[in-house]
């Protein structure tokens, strides 16, 4: 049942997805004829197309319409969130399961740092 309400979800965010590109297309097209019968001029309807295109590519990035995007820009993906947290309890997990002599040395491990050597100045020989 709960894999169906996800597949449900998935359905509703596409459509919803499709539905914004057409109306994003209606007054794409709605501002270059308004354009066109003010008689031209600097074409501000740019603006406006690249505002709705930027919105449909990052909506089409989060629901996977455009996989390639994930490689570089992995956090817009839909699992990316569920992953994370996997990730972190897994970290907690293993920092909770190792011993204390294990932490402890962890911790010296980090604050020994080597410090860097002083540098003696030579003084020439007569």
């Amino acid at each position: 049942m709960e894999h169906e309400n996800s597949i449900r979800k998935r359905v509703q965010a596409l459509k919803s997805f499709y539905t914004n590109l057409v109306i994003y297309a209606v007054v794409c097209v709605a501002c270059i004829v308004i354009w066109v019968s003010m008689g031209g001029g600097p074409f501000w309807p740019i603006w406006v197309i690249f505002g709705c295109g930027l919105s449909a590519v990052l909506q089409g990035v989060t629901l996977g319409q455009i996989p390639q995007l994930h490689e570089f820009l992995p956090f817009l993906s839909p699992d990316w969130e569920e992953e994370q947290v996997k990730k972190m309890s897994k970290k907690e997990k293993s920092s909770e399961t190792s011993s204390p002599t294990e932490k402890h040395f962890e911790v010296l491990a980090s604050s020994h740092k080597e410090k860097p050597k002083q540098n003696k100045k030579k003084t020439p020989k007569h």
